[in-house]
């Protein structure tokens, strides 16, 4: 998380935006980012995301992703063992939906928040 926001504020100030300005950033399932911001100049940052001119970035954001990701996995396998372990009669059916659970969370697109210094992000 800490690369992520040094090579968001690094780009940032490569591009002239100002270190107060609001920036949101969205993972799209085909691999692709949008960018939303009030400055005009974002869009600069969603072109370099896109076309790998700004490979740490893009980088250290699908690196986020992917263990988020990762982590709500093993929480839902965690989860479920749990529930096996209480009720073995069922220990197929609750495994059963782990390959379902695992498949929503990989369809969740990530999303990025960058104000006033701060980061934050989830999966939606």
């Amino acid at each position: 998380m800490a690369n992520a926001k040094s090579d968001l504020q690094a780009l940032m100030t490569k591009l002239g935006i100002p270190a107060s300005t609001k920036v949101d950033i969205q993972s799209n399932n085909d691999g692709t980012f949008v960018v939303t911001s009030d400055d005009p100049k974002a869009a600069e940052i969603e072109r370099m995301l896109n076309d790998g001119s700004a490979r740490a970035l893009r980088n250290d954001l699908i690196g986020m992703e992917n263990a988020l990701k990762i982590q709500q996995i093993a929480h839902a396998v965690t989860k479920a063992q749990q529930q096996a372990d209480a009720n073995p009669a069922m220990t197929d059916a609750i495994y059963a939906r782990l390959p379902a659970i695992a498949a929503q969370i990989t369809a969740q697109s990530f999303s990025l928040s960058f104000a006033n210094q701060k980061l934050d992000y989830t999966l939606a």
